[in-house]
């Protein structure tokens, strides 16, 4: 029964937690660095859950349980304190310049050609 219960809080946490990390990523890249972020983002997600058993193992084995809750406890606060920090705001891209329709298009039906 823990089992299914842990693995539902699992499923749900990293479903939820995965898209936010990704959105907030794209979000706070500049227009240039966007195409290259989403999959950056994931990678990083991805490489933190496959590496935190084998450092989480060398803590425990070097610091015991203490040492790794200290560690923990470490992130959150590190992790919090960035998050408190605003990131750069994106530039806003500028619209591309309206081309304006000659009278006698509109009048035509709106063709293109000149009259």
């Amino acid at each position: 029964m823990f089992y299914c219960v842990a693995s539902l809080a699992l499923g749900c946490t990293y479903g939820l937690g995965l898209p936010a990390f990704q959105a907030r990523a794209v979000n706070l890249a500049g227009p240039a660095e966007r195409a290259r972020m989403l999959p950056m983002a994931g990678l990083l997600f991805e490489v933190a859950i496959l590496v935190f058993p084998l450092v989480a193992g060398a803590v425990v084995g070097s610091a015991g349980y203490r040492g790794l809750f200290a560690l923990l406890i470490g992130i959150t606060a590190a992790v919090t304190a960035l998050g408190q920090i605003r990131g750069r705001r994106a530039e806003p891209v500028a619209a591309p310049p309206l081309q304006s329709v000659p009278a006698a298009a509109v009048a035509d039906g709106g063709s293109a050609e000149p009259a």
